[in-house]
């Protein structure tokens, strides 16, 4: 789902283009209008959010090898049942693998606080600017 998150961003900004220009003739009903539209992208993405499968790799991080092997058979339905289990093996012993690698947000933000400060303003600015 979240490599369809820029694609609703781009064709949101596409309907607030045309929208309002689109709206003019409708009159009072002009704000109506442009309200709907804007909301079609959010409909869609939460009536479809529910056929995306939960990642392989998430679920292995929470212990549910299960789920996982059926999220990668239903990622890959073409690939033979002895590759989906090597990629399963595969994925946990890299999922093990980082699980020591996990640093708290209060250890980061006071080992590289003036860089993660300015990682975050960059990132108000950019939504305070709309870009």
């Amino acid at each position: 789902l979240g490599a369809y998150a820029p694609l609703f961003g781009q064709s949101g900004v596409l309907f607030a283009f045309l929208v309002p220009s689109l709206s003019i003739p409708l009159g009072d009903w002009a704000w109506r209008a442009m309200l709907g539209f804007a909301a079609l992208p959010a409909v869609g993405v939460l009536l479809f959010s529910g056929l995306v499968p939960e990642t392989p790799r998430w679920l292995l991080s929470k212990g549910r090898r299960g789920e996982a092997a059926t999220s990668l058979a239903r990622l890959y339905p073409n690939v033979p049942p002895r590759a989906l289990q090597v990629e399963l093996a595969a994925l946990a012993e890299e999922v093990g693998a980082s699980r020591g690698d996990e640093q708290s947000l209060w250890k980061l933000v006071w080992e590289h606080g003036q860089a993660v400060r300015a990682g975050v303003l960059l990132n108000v600015l950019q939504q305070v600017t709309g870009i």
